[in-house]
């Protein structure tokens, strides 16, 4: 079992090893930060008691950036390495169930959303991050970061859904099938869509006619709100229908705001190399 092995001391050279990288690159450090004082702002992440530091049945995360500067929102994201083992040689995804795959296939969906003659994309604003983890299991989420008044190594967790966990796609996926079963009934066509349109967090659905596609918007925003998430980044091939969701999104959402002067949106892209 990974709570078998010690974590601790792997989880702190790690992060020493971070903080050397971090006096070369300062800019870094204040990214890094930033990211860090958000989990906590936002009530994602918690310093752990001293008293309860030592808890038997617990687990420690490394953590390190990955930078993205294609990203027009989120340049950095911080991993957790669920994949390190312990001083028994077991990780926690060694134990983690994967889960099963419960969305749709990829090039089925992409076929089926580039039919109908208005294409409309969006994505989930942190979608991990608006799950909660089960208060027993976040014991094996802890990790070490810099506190920020005494500048010295405090022992935190994360109190939800974890990017680099082995069971983070399905819970993902999941939870928003959960929201579809449980509120479903009021966005019917927003329902629909969920079911057969999402990829992970990407929103790729079409429609026929205007109508219907402020109509889509319109159910999945308040479809997914009922479950905690929220969509930014919308775009559209329809110029009508971009203008009415530039109005009724927030000025921060910079693709929406940007799609008027700027046409040249770049998509995910899928290519396949034939023989």
């Amino acid at each position: 079992m990974c709570i078998k092995g010690e974590s601790r001391s792997i989880a702190e050279k790690k992060l020493k090893g971070l903080m050397k990288r971090f006096e070369k690159d300062k800019q870094l450090l204040a990214n890094y930060k930033a990211v860090m004082d958000e989990y906590l702002q936002m009530n994602h992440m918690i310093k752990i008691e001293k008293t309860d530091s030592k808890k038997e049945n617990s687990l420690y995360l490394a953590h390190h950036p990955v930078i993205r500067e294609d990203k027009k929102t989120t340049k950095l994201r911080i991993v957790f390495n669920a994949s390190q083992v312990g001083t028994n040689g077991v990780s926690l995804n060694d134990e983690l169930l994967v889960g099963p795959s419960i969305q749709p296939d990829l090039r089925h969906l992409i076929m089926q959303w580039r039919m109908p003659r208005i294409c409309l994309t969006a994505d989930i604003i942190k979608m991990y991050r608006q799950i909660k983890v089960h208060e027993e299991d976040t014991d094996f989420q802890r990790l070490l970061w810099i506190d920020a008044d005494s500048k010295e190594v405090k022992d935190y967790k994360l109190l939800r859904v974890t990017f680099g966990t082995a069971s983070a796609p399905f819970l993902a996926v999941r939870t928003l099938q959960q929201i579809v079963i449980d509120e479903g009934h009021k966005y019917s066509l927003a329902a629909e869509k969920v079911r057969s349109n999402f990829y992970m967090d990407d929103l790729m659905c079409g429609c026929e006619t205007l109508n219907e596609g402020i109509e889509i918007y319109k159910q999945m925003k308040g479809l997914l709100n009922e479950g905690g998430f929220e969509l930014q980044k919308w775009a559209t091939n329809n110029e009508d229908l971009m203008e009415i969701i530039r109005k009724g999104e927030k000025d921060n959402d910079e693709i929406s705001k940007k799609t008027k002067e700027d046409r040249n949106i770049k998509m995910d892209e899928v290519i396949k190399f034939l023989d």
